[in-house]
């Protein structure tokens, strides 16, 4: 649904294409073609209610050309995050386009080594660069890209504080990751959100849902 209404649902759309891998936005393109007939990267690539470097980040890690997670080069890795400080902060104006490039091809084992080389070389994370170059959709799905690299589990934190932040709630998002992760690291999930927002999952699940759908997600809780 969020990628039918693109201009609509940003966040839903990042969240959702950080957390999968390449085979598996394969099949989220197949499975976008067979239910609306329609290509999706071409969907993506003809809104203009977005940002154009946004579009084409979200294009690029869509066709699946990010490299296998087993393929790390630590030597390229320190050109890699040079590359990211000249292209931001290490610059007038920004490269938009070359801080895409990187971040949407290496592996998130690279990324994971390239931001750690990033502190390094310049005394500051690749976050705080993030936050001083960028704006908007791009800004966010560059945080999110980099909260998912460094820790998932405090990024699907994050996702569930988001859906129940300010006024209403993201019911799909609610739903679809306490479903999809359920059988996987939930637990660690409730454990960092607690951590982090000094709440229980379970009791802010409580606030802000109501009847036979509260219900059903503190079932999935445990």
């Amino acid at each position: 649904r969020a990628l039918a209404g693109f201009s609509k649902d940003t966040n839903t759309i990042s969240e959702i294409i950080i957390s999968r891998n390449s085979s598996e936005l394969v099949q989220l393109n197949n499975m976008y073609q067979k239910m609306f007939n329609k290509v999706l990267v071409d969907q993506i690539s003809y809104s203009r209610s977005v940002s154009s470097h946004y579009r084409s980040l979200v294009t690029s890690i869509l066709t699946g050309f990010r490299q296998l997670e087993n393929e790390t080069d630590p030597i390229q890795a320190k050109q890699h995050a040079s590359l990211l400080y000249w292209a931001g902060e290490g610059k007038r104006g920004t490269d938009e386009r070359l801080i895409n490039k990187v971040m949407s091809y290496e592996s998130y084992a690279q990324l994971k080594i390239i931001l750690e080389e990033y502190k390094k070389q310049f005394g500051k994370t690749l976050e705080q660069s993030l936050r001083k170059e960028l704006s908007g959709d791009l800004l966010r799905i560059h945080l999110g890209i980099v909260d998912y690299i460094q820790s998932p589990v405090a990024f699907y934190a994050k996702q569930l504080e988001y859906a129940m932040r300010g006024y209403g709630t993201d019911d799909a998002s609610l739903i679809r990751i306490l479903i999809s992760r359920s059988e996987f690291d939930l637990e660690n999930i409730k454990r960092e959100y607690e951590r982090r927002f000094e709440r229980t999952l379970m009791s802010a699940i409580q606030a802000d849902t109501a009847g036979s759908y509260k219900t059903a997600l503190l079932a999935i809780l445990g």
